[in-house]
Order: structure tokens, then C-alpha cells, then sequence
């Protein structure tokens, strides 16, 4: 399971530059756990969450934007990302500012069974 780099909802990636843009990043976050009826059935899929980051870097708000096509790894994502993550703010003229990312998280057996 990773976590490729977020992006700023205008699709550019990394942080913005100078007054114009800005992005929030992010920390070291732990995975979600991969669902055991899912590993057991085989599925995978990436799943794509849109998270409202605080000016402190908490997470306001999550959804999904792009499903995984299974339920259970999307759930997984979205209650682990609420619950135990956090990012570093994005910043614009030298303040933190509340900001949306996009975080694609992938969850694919053959690196789920490589962490167990």
C-alpha cells in the first residue's frame, strides 16, 4: 500500500509558488490496514480522497473523489486519513491557510503482503 505524492486541486503538484498558490504536504502518515476480506477475495485499487487541510494541518474534512471500486478500501482509506493523519499547511504570503489536496492511496497485495 502507498501514497504517491499529493496535488493542489488545480492538478499541479508539489507547493505552489510565492502569493499565488499553495499547498499543504505531507507528514509521515501510516498506511491503512489492508481489509482482510479484501486481501482474502484478492481486490485492489487505488483510491482517491479529497482532504480539506486546517491552517494547523489537521484534516477538516475527507471524501472520496475517485472510488477504488471496493467499498472496504475505500472506507479504510478514508477513516485512516480522518483519524491519524496529519499534513504541514499550505502557505501563501507567509501565512498557513487552509487548502485542498488530493491523496491517492493504493492498495495492491503484493506490497500488503511484503508488510505483514
Amino acid at each position: 500500500m502507498s501514497s504517491d505524492r499529493g496535488a493542489g486541486l488545480d492538478g499541479a503538484s508539489g507547493r505552489g509558488d510565492g502569493d499565488r498558490l499553495a499547498y499543504a504536504d505531507y507528514r509521515v502518515n501510516p498506511p491503512p490496514r489492508y481489509p482482510i476480506h479484501a486481501r482474502r477475495r484478492n481486490q485492489q485499487g487505488t483510491v482517491t480522497l479529497r482532504v480539506l487541510v486546517g491552517s494547523d494541518g489537521s484534516v477538516e474534512r475527507v471524501e472520496v473523489a475517485e472510488s477504488s471500486g471496493v467499498e472496504s478500501l475505500d472506507a479504510a482509506a478514508l477513516e485512516t486519513v480522518r483519524s491519524r493523519w496529519r499534513f504541514v499547511a499550505a502557505r501563501r504570503n507567509g501565512a498557513s491557510v487552509e487548502s485542498w489536496v488530493l491523496v491517492p492511496i493504493r492498495f495492491a497485495l503484493k506490497e500488503a503482503r511484503a508488510a505483514e
